[in-house]
């Protein structure tokens, strides 16, 4: 029902319903706190399900429609947890998608996330997904983590870095080292692509001598 509103004449506000229903009954009061209404934006909505998954966001998201919550390690893979917003919520995982509301649950501790469900989507990838990470996007995620940990002041950042992999630091160094690599010139072009392939025979002249 509507909820009225009229000012005392001490100025204060008071909230009621007036009730059609019963005949001793005019106004009912509804206390302030109840008509509170809230209001959720995508990247907070992302930030609150990573948080309870208990996943490492990115403080960067390019398209607000597909956020990335973090990587999710399996018992036997890793894989990224991304948000949909859309006519629905759903979280994509492995291949899978699955509706929000689906793994979320109110109990008397409050909103909890069903972890098992998506860890077990992890270890059951839908054949073809495409949800395996590309070296080039692994070393463009760990470098803008490590910039992160950098400017939080965080001294032994590659230590964390690796902790947080389950890497050695010797490999996070490796990764982070690794330069990207060059696309290959369009097989339409031969002029750009013999001077590709001249290029990498020079340079491989160079290191046998």
């Amino acid at each position: 029902m509507p909820v009225e509103m009229a000012t005392t004449a001490a100025g204060t506000l008071r909230f009621f319903v007036v009730c059609d229903r019963r005949e001793d009954t005019a106004r009912v009061p509804v206390p302030r706190v109840q008509l509170e209404q809230w209001q959720c934006s995508p990247r907070l909505l992302a930030d609150g399900v990573a948080k309870l998954v208990g996943l490492r966001r990115s403080l960067s998201d390019d398209d607000p429609r597909r956020l990335d919550l973090g990587v999710l390690k399996g018992t036997q893979a890793s894989a990224h947890v991304v948000l949909h917003v859309e006519s629905a919520l759903t979280l994509h995982i492995a291949g899978h998608v699955l509706p929000l509301p689906d793994v979320l649950a109110w109990t008397d501790k409050g909103m909890t996330v069903d972890r098992r469900a998506l860890v077990r989507c992890v270890d059951n990838p839908v054949a073809a997904a495409g949800a395996k990470e590309s070296a080039e996007k692994r070393r463009e995620r760990l470098d803008a983590r490590r910039k992160e940990l950098i400017a939080s002041r965080v001294h032994n950042f590659n230590e964390v870095l690796a902790q947080e992999e389950g890497l050695t630091t010797t490999r996070i160094k490796q990764i982070l080292k690794a330069k990207p690599q060059e696309p290959l010139a369009d097989a339409k072009d031969p002029v750009s692509l013999l001077s590709q392939l001249q290029r990498a025979s020079s340079g491989e002249a160079k290191r046998q001598r």
